[in-house]
């Protein structure tokens, strides 16, 4: 769902210091609550009551110009059967698997074996980042499963959790924490697609180009009753679904697919418009037995509202295919602008007069009044569409030939769905910092292909922050219906699953 520097437990309240790859509950912010996770409009696991959140970090490519590159990721979550009489989490509890820090390695240790890296195509496993060219790689995580039974939580999050006596994912608990939960598994893969892979290319967000601080943090957001059931109920040694009928009466990927983020968000590039000259934060590369070496400076982008507002009237109608290839479907008018996003092409189109407003290859608006050359109506997958819109963040500009599409339907869709959101990030004139501060919004760096204005672009789209609305603690934005219905939301584009799960020894 979110590619950005939030880690609420280790900077709350504040921009992270590296950048995190994040799963789960839409109501995931620089503040951890378990009752606003568990009020989360939706989430991007398939399991719906699931309202948790999952997160580790980015992976980079550091090109051969030293530059670094982002890679496309998605997650897989398991919880797996170990042991006897585990219990769920209890509410409020959250937990970290290894550290932003560490540069060492104990290769008998289970908390350093709970952290490695397999090497797709080659099928190998490391404890460091793989020392050859992979089809992908994927992350392995495997969390603590013994808790001492009383602590939510630890001053370093991990204290008050321990791994079993007989190994990683053993079925013996400590005397220490004697109370056991499932084994809480991440696969993080990271795809390599088109990637001049050498020695010392994969970086983590936080500048470790070895692996060794490679970590997952975990923030319970499950119902207790449900979770225990699920635990009770859910037994298939291979994860089927299928098998689990308490689990499937939950189970909706679409609503997963369409999960948007509620939150604030900070305001930087992090990779999705191409290259950085250096890591977000302060993280110059470093790893294997060497301390981190900071610079003692670091960007502090203020947070914003991710999403943009459209047009009184206007609806998301979802992910449309062109129809006949070499021509358009809608043929009405066209604006091209490297600072579009939903709010100006709905806004352009509402302006010449017309009742739909397509988005194509994240900078191209379309308006029609009906679809020509056998364009259909017809909703297709979301994920044809993911092309990041050039002039908003966390926002889906449709594809190559697809078209994010958006219908005017009449009547006053902003107040009917009881949201009130301010353009995305570049769009506004003045947001709020996390202690509640004002400040002007400065143009994100162009990194690449795309550029965005802080300005309004070639058409004004009329924001919320021009007609003098400001925005901050007191006056937030919420999260919109249409949110869980048509969106496809992915850690930097790529599909997640929930999964209960005995896994067999090939995935560790």
């Amino acid at each position: 769902m979110i590619t950005a520097r939030v880690d609420p437990l280790i900077s709350p309240q504040a921009v992270s210091g590296h950048v995190h790859d994040y799963a789960g509950g839409n109501n995931f912010g620089v503040t951890y609550d378990y009752d606003n996770m568990r009020q989360s409009a939706c989430t991007s696991v398939e399991i719906n009551i699931d309202k948790s959140g999952y997160w580790s970090p980015a992976v980079y490519y550091k090109r051969r110009d030293g530059t670094f590159q982002l890679l496309k990721s998605s997650y897989t979550v398991y919880y797996l059967h170990r042991g006897s009489n585990q219990q769920a989490f209890p509410a409020g509890f959250r937990m970290i698997a290894g550290s932003a820090v560490k540069n060492t390695l104990d290769p008998n240790g289970a908390a350093d074996q709970a952290i490695n890296f397999h090497c797709l195509g080659p099928n190998t496993e490391t404890l460091q980042f793989p020392d050859q060219a992979c089809q992908d790689v994927r992350v392995q995580i495997m969390f603590p499963s013994c808790w001492n039974g009383k602590d939510l939580t630890s001053a370093n999050f991990r204290d008050h959790v321990a791994y079993p006596v007989d190994g990683k994912e053993g079925n013996t608990c400590p005397g220490t924490h004697p109370v056991r939960f499932m084994t809480l598994f991440f696969e993080h893969i990271i795809y390599m697609k088109d990637i001049d892979w050498y020695p010392g290319s994969l970086v983590l967000a936080d500048g470790d180009n070895v692996g060794w601080s490679s970590h997952a943090d975990f923030i319970n957001g499950w119902d207790v009753g449900q979770l225990q059931q699920a635990i009770d109920q859910c037994t298939d040694p291979y994860a089927n679904l299928q098998a689990c009928g308490y689990l499937m009466q939950f189970q909706n990927d679409r609503s997963a697919s369409g999960c948007q983020p509620a939150k604030y968000l900070p305001l930087e590039d992090v990779g999705f418009y191409g290259p950085l000259q250096k890591l977000q934060g302060d993280n110059p590369v470093w790893g294997g037995g060497t301390s981190k070496a900071t610079t003692g400076s670091s960007n502090t982008p203020p947070l914003v509202a991710p999403f943009s507002v459209v047009s009184s009237g206007w609806t998301e109608h979802g992910c449309i295919d062109e129809g006949d290839p070499y021509v358009n479907t809608m043929n009405g008018d066209k604006l091209v602008d490297q600072s579009m996003n939903p709010q100006m092409c709905v806004s352009y189109c509402d302006g010449k007069g017309f009742s739909l407003a397509g988005i194509e290859n994240g900078d191209t608006c379309f308006c029609a009044n009906q679809l020509d050359h056998n364009g259909s109506m017809n909703v297709v997958d979301f994920g044809k569409c993911l092309v990041k819109c050039v002039g908003s963040y966390y926002e889906w500009c449709g594809g190559g030939r697809n078209l994010h599409l958006w219908q005017k339907t009449g009547g006053n869709s902003a107040a009917a769905s009881n949201y009130s959101y301010p353009p995305a990030g570049a769009r506004l004139s003045k947001v709020y910092t996390a202690d509640g501060s004002s400040v002007p919004v400065v143009s994100p760096p162009n990194n690449g292909s795309g550029s965005i204005s802080s300005g309004s672009g070639s058409t004004s789209t009329g924001s919320s922050s021009s007609s003098g609305e400001e925005y901050g603690p007191n006056n937030p934005p919420r999260c919109p219906p249409r949110s869980v219905l048509k969106r496809r939301s992915k850690t930097s584009q790529a599909k997640r699953a929930l999964h209960f799960r005995r896994t067999r020894g090939h995935h560790h």
